[in-house]
């Protein structure tokens, strides 16, 4: 009878219960499949505490490139729920192209009107902020990087808004790549076909990360200080670990090979790392609900692998059900299988709604403000919503 009560409670009182959270429960919303990704946060809308637009996106010149068409009713009315229900509507700026970056972050003027363009975007609709999400920016832009997000935290702070940040998972200062690593035995990693093969070796790789490296010496001990100080929230991405293998149980996978995506150990790495400068009350655990597809090429003697896309849960589990493979636990949490089409040997290694799960679980080990689920889009994993309304109410409750 107590649990039905509970129950009743959820359903009828989700805004009280929301406020109450122990830990919050975010989700970044694509524009390349924005009306069905909208209907689905809307369906579901009482789990979730913020929702992150993925994403406007700049220009050559440093202006605001409007990818996901903010003036279409689908995002008004998103919007509009958002703002009765008292939840942060706080869309990302998704930038990647090294030398536009420098042409603007570099220049003064350029970046004074980039500066104003978002301040006037983030008043003109009413929004509760902006998150900020610029890749490969080159480490000799970090000082005008790091004075841009000064200049726009005190303006949006000025308004009562916030800045939010995102950055790929780091291990350390130098590297992204899962640390301590195990070499597993050849013939328990590879194919049959490819047992003759060696691998490459397993050690901290030097992997280019898509986040700004902190740099050493004082560099870092003042890019540590600006992200700590002027970002409301920093969004790790806990994904993309890809060409970090690392040791799992001898019973899983017997002679197929082994990368991660998202494994557990990486990500209590990153926490790890990240919490050495950020206040965890600021940190967000970016979890995805997709996978990576690879083929596993024989290159000069020795086992390499190509990304050949991503892939989502349902997909994963159609293309497993039709080469008759089950997919199996990986050490690291995810769901993986191995298949040949014509003369490839593909890997295909995902997230399902157990693997988010355990990594709640970490995030509640580790006690940062929470996650944001990248992306909802109607074609993540469909157990995953019973997960996050149980979260939801245990963390209401507590």
């Amino acid at each position: 009878m107590k649990r039905i009560f509970y129950y009743v409670l959820f359903f009828l009182h989700i805004g009280p219960l929301i406020n109450a959270r122990s830990f919050m429960i975010s989700c970044s919303v694509p524009y390349w499949r924005c009306e069905l990704a909208i209907q689905t946060v809307l369906k579901h809308m009482g789990i979730f505490d913020q929702v992150n637009p993925f994403s406007y996106e700049v220009n050559a010149q440093g202006l605001l490139k409007d990818t996901f068409k903010r003036k279409m009713p689908y995002w008004n009315e998103l919007h509009t729920k958002c703002i009765r229900r008292k939840v942060p509507f706080i869309p990302t700026i998704f930038w990647t192209h090294t030398e536009d970056m420098h042409n603007v972050l570099s220049d003064a003027i350029k970046l004074k009107n980039h500066t104003t363009e978002i301040l006037n975007l983030v008043e003109a609709h009413k929004l509760d902020g902006i998150n900020i999400n610029y890749e490969r920016i080159s480490s000799k832009d970090r000082p005008h990087y790091l004075s841009f997000l000064q200049d726009l935290s005190k303006e949006l702070h000025k308004r009562k808004l916030e800045l939010h940040v995102s950055m790929g998972g780091r291990t350390s200062d130098s590297t992204i790549g899962l640390m301590n690593v195990t070499k597993p035995k050849t013939t328990d990693l590879l194919p049959v076909a490819l047992s003759s093969l060696q691998p490459e070796p397993l050690k901290t790789q030097p992997i280019t990360s898509v986040s700004l490296s902190p740099g050493s010496g004082k560099e870092a001990l003042h890019y540590k200080k600006v992200i700590a100080e002027c970002c409301d929230q920093v969004h790790i991405m806990g994904y993309d670990e890809w060409g970090t293998p690392h040791k799992y149980d001898e019973e899983h996978l017997k002679s197929e090979y082994y990368i991660s995506h998202s494994s557990n150990q990486w990500i209590e790495q990153i926490l790890t790392y990240a919490l050495t400068y950020i206040p965890r009350h600021k940190i967000v655990l970016g979890l995805p609900t997709y996978g990576l597809e690879f083929t596993i090429l024989n290159e000069k003697g020795k086992i390499t692998y190509k990304k050949k896309r991503n892939i989502t849960c349902p997909i994963a589990t159609e293309l497993a059900h039709a080469h008759k493979k089950k997919p199996l636990r990986t050490h690291g949490g995810e769901l993986s299988f191995t298949y040949t089409e014509g003369t490839d040997t593909r890997y295909v290694c995902y997230l399902d709604a157990q693997c988010i799960k355990e990594k709640i679980a970490l995030v509640k080990k580790y006690r940062i403000k929470g996650i944001n689920i990248f992306t909802i889009n109607g074609n993540e994993d469909y157990i995953l919503w019973s997960v996050l309304e149980k979260e939801l109410l245990s963390s209401s409750l507590k």
